[in-house]
Formats: structure tokens, C-alpha cells, sequence
């Protein structure tokens, strides 16, 4: 019985050094997405700026190509928001009760 009950806690131990892995692992990649996504919004900005200084020179062309820029710029940052959503669905709720024994 006590070799069984030290199964148990190997066991234990094991599965909260894989889990503990696991959630490094997400945090990490929660992390970079979160500075990737950082870097979409700085450009989709710059290309507003962009956009703002052609609309007050009264320049046409300049507004169009900034439009379609920021069109590019948006639909890229779209995309790195949805897969971040998509790993923190992965990831689950975060606070949920961990033994700490």
C-alpha cells in the first residue's frame, strides 16, 4: 500500500510538472502574440497618421493608397488578435485552484 500511495504522488507530481510546462509554454506564447499584435496596432496607426497628413494636403492619390494600406495593415492585425483569442480559448480559464502541497 505505501509503494501504491508513492505511485500516486510521483504521479501527482508528474502530472503538475507537465501542467506547469503546458502553462509556460501558453504564457510564452500569449506573451509574443501580445507583442505582435502590439507591433499590427503601432503600424495600422501609422498608416492612420499617414492617411490624416495626405487628407489635410488635399491629396487624392495619397488618401487612396493610405486606404488601402490601412485596409492591408487592419486585416493583418485581425488575424494576429484571432489567433491569440484562439490560444487563450486553448489555454482555458486561469484561475483555476491549484494544490500547492
Amino acid at each position: 500500500m505505501v509503494g501504491m500511495n508513492g505511485a500516486r504522488a510521483d504521479r501527482g507530481t508528474h502530472d503538475y510538472q507537465m501542467h506547469s510546462s503546458v502553462t509556460k509554454q501558453q504564457r510564452q506564447a500569449s506573451d509574443n502574440n501580445i507583442f505582435v499584435i502590439y507591433i499590427g496596432a503601432i503600424k495600422v496607426f501609422e498608416e492612420l497618421k499617414k492617411a490624416n497628413t495626405f487628407l489635410q494636403a488635399g491629396n487624392i492619390e495619397g488618401i487612396k493608397a493610405a486606404l488601402r494600406d490601412i485596409k492591408k495593415e487592419h486585416s493583418e492585425l485581425r488575424a494576429k488578435f484571432e489567433t491569440y483569442f484562439q490560444l487563450m480559448r486553448q489555454a482555458g480559464p486561469t484561475d483555476v485552484a491549484v494544490n500547492s502541497s
